[in-house]
């Protein structure tokens, strides 16, 4: 009797797990459509990673490709959802930066060998810590204006990393997009990745050759 206890409570449990997950996903998915709507960019279907098809959205904003999409790392216990947004800079070469903010990981970051540059602003560069290929060009590329929407954002609730590698600025940050808070985050630093976008063009632009 015991065991027969013990395996409906488990039934149980599993069935409370995934109609939590079937609520959460199709949360997501509804999530993500109002942003598409209300930022002119279009759902597009990925592939299932653990039966749950991984929607994404693409387009362009201000004459730039735009995407904003979910992965994972790791697995098991340590498995970690991710959500990111994205705009294209196919014309800024090599140029490398990433800003977040000053805390424990970027002391840890600087004594494993992180430089970090300043703006010149004396309260912007209290709150953000930045690492860059080109620390002059991007310095004089970051302007007030950049400065004031990346403050914003963070206040916002956007503390994900900025960065740019492999062709695209991003913003990541842990979450998904069943809450809305997170994808909020994503819609208040698109503005900023394309200013960022900007900015790695014209550091690509003052780079001696």
């Amino acid at each position: 009797m015991e065991a027969l206890v013990i395996v409906v409570l488990g039934l149980g449990v599993m069935a409370g797990f995934i109609m939590l997950s079937i609520r959460a996903h199709r949360q997501g998915l509804a999530n993500l459509a109002a942003l598409a709507d209300r930022i002119g960019l279009q759902v597009v279907r990925g592939k299932r990673v653990l039966g749950w098809e991984q929607h994404r959205l693409e387009g362009r904003l201000q004459g730039r490709q735009v995407r904003v999409w979910t992965y994972t790392t790791g697995t098991g216990k340590s498995r970690k959802q991710w959500i990111a947004a994205g705009v294209a800079t196919p014309a800024a070469s090599d140029v490398v930066f990433e800003l977040r903010a000053q805390g424990v990981l970027t002391k840890l970051s600087e004594l494993f060998g992180a430089k970090e540059i300043r703006i010149g602003e004396p309260r912007f560069d209290a709150e953000w810590f930045i690492v860059t290929n080109r620390p002059v060009e991007f310095a004089a590329a970051l302007l007030p204006e950049i400065q004031l929407k990346l403050n914003a954002a963070r206040a916002a609730g956007a503390h994900g990393v900025f960065a740019r590698k492999d062709g695209w600025v991003t913003f990541v940050e842990p979450g998904s997009f069943s809450r809305s808070m997170a994808v909020a985050h994503l819609e208040s630093a698109l503005p900023v990745l394309i200013d960022l976008a900007d900015v790695a063009d014209v550091c690509a632009a003052r780079t001696p050759r």
